[in-house]
């Protein structure tokens, strides 16, 4: 499980942003990643579930992404059951994004929290 927070330049209208899920998702389906993303339209907040090897080059696209700025990891761990199992990219857009607000939420707050990325993790994520 990757979760993790970016902010753009401008707020994307809903044209972009349906573009933006829409080339997400396909991406998210060819490397079987499932998992939401919370949005106020300017800043933006993944939950990802997949394979180590996936989720890290996802990090990597992201994070050197010129588009994005503070861009970090927030936490980062292996789970043994997918919670987003249905969905390559649930969309929820939000009046908050507020980081510990939502990862209380989708239950990430457990101390593992980490912000910025140190290379591949080397537990198993759920396939």
């Amino acid at each position: 499980m990757l979760c993790c927070s970016l902010s753009v330049q401008e707020p994307m209208s809903t044209t972009s942003l349906s573009v933006l899920v829409g080339i997400a998702e396909g991406h998210n389906k060819a490397n079987n990643i499932t998992g939401v993303l919370m949005t106020d339209r300017s800043t933006f907040v993944h939950v990802l579930e997949g394979a180590s090897d996936h989720l890290d080059a996802l990090i990597v696209k992201l994070s050197r992404d010129r588009r994005h700025k503070a861009f970090r990891v927030i936490a980062r761990r292996a789970v043994s059951e997918r919670q987003y199992n249905e969905w390559s990219l649930m969309l929820d857009l939000t009046h908050t994004t507020d980081v510990q607000w939502i990862a209380s939420v989708v239950n990430i707050g457990d101390g593992d929290e980490r912000t910025s990325w140190h290379g591949s993790n080397s537990s198993a994520e759920v396939a």
